[in-house]
């Protein structure tokens, strides 16, 4: 099962877990249900912004639940998936990945 903490930062400025939920799936549907039940919790009050990986089914929810909140992709994923697709230009320039 999907394991989905919520976590961030207290007023001290200290790494809190603010809740969490274990997830049948990880589809569009179970992430905007999940993410609505977060936000009644919340009073309605949207986060400012959200880190995440770069699951396209919990991008969609996040945009159509929280639509103000900054949306922003976890560096690694990023940098796992860039260093994937690019092997043309890995190949191609040997100093590539040290200008990187």
């Amino acid at each position: 099962m999907p394991f989905a903490p919520f976590t961030g930062v207290n007023h001290h400025k200290q790494s809190s877990l603010f809740g969490c939920a274990l997830l049948a799936d990880e589809t569009e549907e179970t992430f905007k249900w999940l993410f609505e039940q977060w936000l009644s919790c919340m009073l309605g009050k949207s986060p400012g912004a959200i880190i995440t990986d770069m699951d396209g089914a919990m991008y969609n929810a996040i945009k159509k639940v929280f639509p103000t909140t900054r949306h922003r992709f976890f560096s690694w994923h990023i940098q796992k998936n860039l260093l994937e697709h690019i092997h043309s230009i890995r190949d191609a320039n040997s100093e590539f990945l040290v200008d990187y």
